[in-house]
């Protein structure tokens, strides 16, 4: 009669599912990397942004008098942008 070999009765540490909860476990754990990295990716042109600028005077003649109607135009030729405003009757 052949002998059984010994065993203490403890079973394998990988079980025959276990291929498939590693695979949803590596895609939960894919999913939430990718949730974490859109929301920085989010919040960082947010955080590196501009906040709007001002800029203010007055256009004035040689003899010191408010120029109105006068055309004033800011550039910023890095990104391409340009506004134009007239001046009031301040000549703001």
């Amino acid at each position: 009669m052949r002998e059984r070999p010994f065993s203490l009765g403890v079973r394998p540490v990988v079980s025959p599912s276990a291929p498939a909860s590693f695979a949803r476990a590596l895609a939960r754990g894919v999913a939430i990397l990718l949730l974490v990295t859109a929301a920085i990716g989010a919040t960082v042109g947010q955080a590196f942004a501009q906040p709007p600028g001002r800029v203010n005077g007055t256009v004035k003649d040689e003899d010191d008098n408010p120029i109105k109607g006068a055309t004033v135009t800011a550039q910023n030729p890095s990104v391409g942008l340009s506004y134009t405003a007239s001046t009031d009757e301040k000549g703001r």
